[in-house]
């Protein structure tokens, strides 16, 4: 077997920064600025998005809570330091300060992960909890689909520590962070990259059916815009996965349903000739399947961990 297919239990994260925020203000000011509450943190991981004031996805994270009362963000290292500048925009005379700060990040998937953390002393923690081991915090992310070659099914931990990760455990290097890129588009989860900055709706990614939008926080950038398309019903727009005999697109080609467009490419990743695509197309599309070009046929679709749902009306 082509060991190059089989998804490691621990991969390296090289595309993640870690952005340490402080001060008296920082709950309140984040908590005001996201799609996700951050009042209540403690013990909890939680997807997020950044919008624009129409509605439009800024960026896509993941905070927790560290030490000294810290709120943790984990963002695209490739935005990040925009995501930041737009923060700081917006502190004003609130007590808060937002920095960069250096850490090792990587991720275990599966059984395989599971059993990688358990040899290293390690216990993963559950869907949406964090938990502290020496100078590391454990996140537990939402499970993933099983895509056979990229993605292994199940419980997902991301491991992030200031200092270097335990040497016991078993971390590949990648420098295209595939493990890691495969498993978030297998648990549906999706990615804002430079290239689609303030392209999708949280609707329009599934990003609320992934877990990142709530719906009582109270107001936040865009609010007005994601309340109202998730009060009118079913978005006309969805994130869709499937597998291709093809080259990868880039973030923000376009894709194609029955020779026209139909939306853009979240996310893909490329691994022996193979590719996995996540994207945002209409829904006709989702349901049938998608195409990189007007003329070729459409993916094979895989499946996702979640069904499409109004999460307010069903």
């Amino acid at each position: 077997m082509n060991t190059s297919t089989i998804t490691p239990a621990v991969a390296r994260v090289q595309g993640l920064a870690l952005v340490r925020v402080t001060g008296a203000d920082a709950v309140d000011f984040l908590h005001g600025q996201f799609t996700q509450k951050i009042r209540g943190l403690e013990g909890a991981v939680r997807a997020c998005g950044y919008c624009s004031p129409k509605g439009r996805l800024l960026a896509v994270f993941r905070a927790f809570p560290m030490t000294d009362g810290a709120v943790g963000l984990l963002v695209p290292a490739s935005i990040v330091e925009g995501f930041v500048k737009r923060l700081r925009m917006y502190v004003l005379r609130s007590k808060v300060t937002l920095e960069l700060a250096a850490a090792s990040i990587a991720v275990a998937t599966g059984e395989a992960g599971a059993a990688a953390l358990a040899a290293a002393g390690l216990e993963a923690p559950q869907t949406g909890r964090t938990t502290r081991a020496g100078d590391a915090y454990l996140l537990g992310l939402t499970p993933a689909a099983a895509v056979e070659g990229f993605a292994a099914a199940g419980a997902r931990t991301l491991l992030v520590s200031e200092n270097t990760l335990s040497d016991k455990l078993p971390v590949v290097e990648e420098t295209d962070d595939r493990t890691w890129r495969a498993s978030e588009m297998a648990a549906g989860m999706p990615v804002v990259l430079a290239e689609t900055l303030e392209r999708f709706t949280p609707q329009a990614a599934n990003l609320e059916l992934a877990g990142g939008v709530v719906f009582d926080k109270g107001c936040y950038p865009g609010q007005e815009v994601v309340s109202r398309l998730q009060h009118l019903g079913e978005t006309k727009r969805r994130g869709a996965l499937a597998l291709f005999d093809a080259a990868a697109p880039k973030a923000g080609d376009a894709v194609y349903f029955e020779g026209s467009e139909t939306g853009a490419v979240i996310d893909a990743v490329s691994l022996d000739g193979r590719t996995l695509v996540f994207a945002s197309v209409a829904l006709e599309a989702a349901a049938a399947g998608f195409a990189l070009a007007p003329e070729s046929a459409a993916g094979t679709p895989a499946a996702l961990p979640y069904v499409y749902r109004n999460v307010l009306k069903d």
